[in-house]
């Protein structure tokens, strides 16, 4: 009994932020993630775990574009522009330890490789980038396995 109200409390949290306009307006990150796995030629499934693995244990279960780390420290956001607008707020407090995104791209390491924190927050970006980075992983640590477990070291 308990294990079915367990359950059934599960399914009104999805069907509450799946109803949600935001939820619903969201670009799908673990999508993004397997299109730009597909076109770099990273095994099926892999990016899309990594962004769950990355964004989604927050309120919604799935990956989450609107997710920023800050110093070890999550944030799930309902919009872009409050994403945004927090990071911002963190970064010009001189914070650089961020992980943005859809893949947890870090700024302090990473954000060079964009033209703005704007681009790196977007899922398109973000995702394409990450499937770049795992590529190079790859290459270095000579399996999949390995650049995965380094991802996020």
């Amino acid at each position: 009994m308990k294990r079915l109200l367990h359950i059934l409390r599960a399914m009104a949290t999805v069907m509450v932020c799946a109803a949600s306009p935001a939820f619903a307006s969201a670009p799908s990150c673990e999508g993004l993630a397997a299109r730009a796995a597909a076109s770099a030629g990273i095994p099926e499934g892999l990016l899309p775990a990594i962004a769950r693995t990355e964004t989604g244990g927050g309120p919604r279960r799935s990956a989450w574009p609107w997710t920023l780390n800050v110093q070890g420290r999550g944030y799930y956001f309902d919009t872009r522009d409050e994403a945004m607008a927090y990071l911002r707020q963190v970064i010009d407090s001189g914070v650089r330890s961020v992980d943005i995104g859809c893949m947890q791209i870090n700024y302090r390491w990473h954000g060079q490789e964009f033209a703005s924190i704007e681009q790196m927050m977007d899922p398109e970006h973000n995702t394409a980038y990450a499937a770049q980075f795992i590529q190079q992983l790859r290459r270095r640590e000579g399996s999949w396995d390995a650049a995965t477990r380094n991802y996020h070291s």
